[in-house]
């Protein structure tokens, strides 16, 4: 297996236009002290797990003055490291909500497309399932927050999205789950649940 340099990992983020990256605080110091340069895109640095270098802060800010440093100690994620949501869920609270909803709105890991009828999710707790090489286990529903009020892009709040969700889902839509077996996932992946 190659594992990606951080001069791979700087050229990655460069190329692509990255503006938003969360490294742990040892990778972090890494791409610091050896790809620096490469971060001119990233316009928000999440990083942390641990403790995170005062000095290697200072770095990316005297180096990319337009950029946030902002340290979190769990991660990016809310109470699980997975959240997946099925399009067909989403579908769903369109129809509840009355709003034209995008899946970034809910910051899913996961975005996945199933057969079946609306909100397939909730039926997998307690299950392991697989997207691609990844076998993930489905530990519990979703609770919604009113970050999910907000528009990403044009950072708008409509109320009635959160509402829907708390009167038709009892305010859960998605599901979190954890990593049993690490694997590579890719657009088109099969998901499947196992026995």
């Amino acid at each position: 297996m190659n594992v990606p340099s951080a001069a791979d990992l700087g050229r990655f983020v460069s190329e692509r236009g990255i503006t938003v990256a969360w490294f742990t605080s040892g990778l972090f110091s890494v791409v610091v002290d050896f790809a620096l340069d490469y971060l001119g895109s990233i316009r928000h640095l999440l990083t942390g797990g641990d403790v995170v270098s005062a000095r290697h802060v200072r770095r990316v800010l005297d180096r990319h003055p337009g950029v946030t440093v902002i340290k979190q100690n769990r991660g990016v994620f809310d109470t699980m490291p997975l959240s997946l949501l099925s399009t067909q869920a989403l579908t769903g609270l369109v129809r509840l909500a009355g709003a034209g909803l995008t899946a970034p709105r809910f910051r899913p890991n996961l975005l996945v497309d199933v057969p079946g009828g609306e909100f397939p999710e909730d039926a997998w707790v307690g299950r392991v399932l697989r997207v691609g090489g990844l076998r993930m286990r489905v530990d519990q529903r979703d609770q919604r927050c009113v970050m999910v009020t907000i528009d990403p892009v044009t950072l708008c709040r409509n109320p009635a999205v959160l509402r829907a969700i708390a009167r038709e889902r009892d305010a859960r839509l998605g599901v979190y789950g954890t990593t049993v077996a690490p694997g590579r996932v890719a657009v088109g992946d099969p998901v499947e649940l196992e026995p």
